[in-house]
Order: structure tokens, then sequence, then C-alpha cells
């Protein structure tokens, strides 16, 4: 039975190193924190650019970046002048355009400052809390539960949405912003750049999904035979922890504690 496991072991692995992608992939490469960004030298690197890396090592395929901004990125992906979107959270219009491969999963946090204590642990309840002013990013989508308090008039009675987490912090520090509802991978940047690490308190909402990370593969332009490479490959890494271990590389143990594998569970989409 072992020496039967062992030999499908290795033809396996002779079948993904010697596999190769149709042609070079396209990549949108958006700045994500820690998990996509550019070096002084106009380099990419992050968490994301390294499992990518370690597919072009296994397979070997080859990934071109394209700097552009996510949205467009994802504009792109449907019309087939991309190939792979490395940074999203899953949603059900974008799984019509793409074929999502997760790589982690965090909960969606209330993030505010511990001199300002915020006791709701809910979206619900954050809903009816008309005396704090809370803070959301622009055009970020965590699940239709996160859809619905976003457009409740009872939530937009205080709660003012902005383009970046930079912003963001600064108005928390300046007293004109209570909250930010985010994953705190989303905000870890920010959080050091304005020297607020020691200074924040989060929670958990408990009554929305963990967000799940991961990659998005065109349905458009990426030949069938390819997608299906990529996707296996992927997901191997992934369920085999090393996606995992190239966080750490990463990202401080504080944000560690809030990011784990994707489980199996379907998502909140």
């Amino acid at each position: 039975m072992r020496v039967t496991w062992l030999i499908a072991l290795l033809i396996l692995l002779f079948h993904v190193q010697t596999s190769a992608c149709s042609r070079p992939i396209r990549v949108a490469a958006a700045p994500a924190g820690s998990s996509i960004f550019f070096t002084p030298q106009k380099q990419v690197a992050g968490s994301l650019p390294d499992l990518l890396a370690r597919v072009a090592e296994l397979t070997p395929c080859r990934f071109d970046y394209v700097p552009m901004p996510v949205k467009r990125g994802f504009l792109m992906l449907q019309q087939g002048g991309i190939d792979l979107v490395p940074m999203g959270v899953r949603t059900a219009e974008r799984d019509l355009v793409g074929e999502f491969v997760a790589t982690s999963q965090s909960p969606v946090m209330l993030i505010h400052l511990k001199s300002t204590p915020v006791p709701y642990h809910s979206l619900k309840e954050l809903r009816n809390a008309q005396a704090i002013m809370i803070n959301v990013v622009r055009g970020h989508r965590f699940g239709p539960r996160y859809d619905a308090w976003l457009a409740d008039p009872r939530t937009r009675q205080h709660l003012e949405e902005v383009t970046t987490t930079d912003m963001i912090a600064g108005k928390m520090l300046a007293g004109r912003a209570t909250a930010i509802v985010i994953p705190l991978a989303g905000f870890a940047e920010s959080a050091k750049r304005y020297q607020m690490v020691d200074k924040i308190a989060y929670t958990p909402l408990s009554d929305i999904a963990p967000v799940r990370f991961g990659i998005y593969l065109s349905r458009t332009s990426l030949p069938a035979a390819d997608r299906q490479l990529l996707t296996s490959t992927l997901q191997r890494l992934v369920d085999a922890g090393e996606y995992q271990r190239m966080l750490s590389h990463y990202y401080p143990a504080w944000i560690l504690e809030s990011l784990s594998p994707p489980d199996k569970l379907d998502d909140d989409k």
C-alpha cells in the first residue's frame, strides 16, 4: 500500500514539474500591504508573488506583472485582458468571470483606539450605534451581510466611506473617526505607518462570516488546460501550508493570529 502511494506521488510530481502554461500569464499587480508591494527598484514582492514564484518552480509557468488598481484588474479579468488577479475577496459576481482559489481567511474586525472603547461586537449593534463615527474603505467587499449593513439608512447616519486606510488612521488619531470595519491585515500597514500598533484594540464581528482572500483566474482569457494546471498547483501549495509559511515572512505575529488557512465551508457570498 505504501509503495503504491509513493508511486502515485511521484507520478503527480512528475506531471506538475513537466507541465507548463501555453504562454506567459498576465497578472494584475496592485499594492495590497505585505501581500503585494513594489520595491524601490520597481520589482513586485510580497507573499503572493512568492506563491506564484513557487508555482513557476513547479510547473514551470511564467508570470508577467502589470501594475494597475484592483478594480481595473477585475474589469480586465472580465474582458479577457488579464489572466490572474492575485489579491481578491470572493464574491458571487467575481465567480461568474473567474475561478477562485482561496489562500487565507480572516474575521472582519472592528478596530478602534484603546483610549476610545467601543463596546460592540456585531454589525447589528453597530447599525444602531449612533454615538460613534464608523469609517470603511470605499469599494471593499466582505459579503452580502456587510453590503446590507453598509446600505442600511441607520448605518449611513454615522458612517463615512474613505479611499484609504491611511486616511482613516489619521482621522482616528485626530478624533474624527471612532473605528474602522476591516480584516486586521487590511489595516496593518497603516497601523505601523502611523505608530498605532500599541494603541489599537480589535474585536471580530460575530454576525459576519470570515472573509476569504484568494486568487482569481480568468474564465475568458486562460485556456482551460492552463487554468486547471494553475488551480491545482495553487490548491496543493495552500493545502500543504506553504502559503501560510510565506505569510509569516511578511506579517508580524499580531496579524498572523487573525489569518488562517481557508476552511472548506461555503463562503458568505
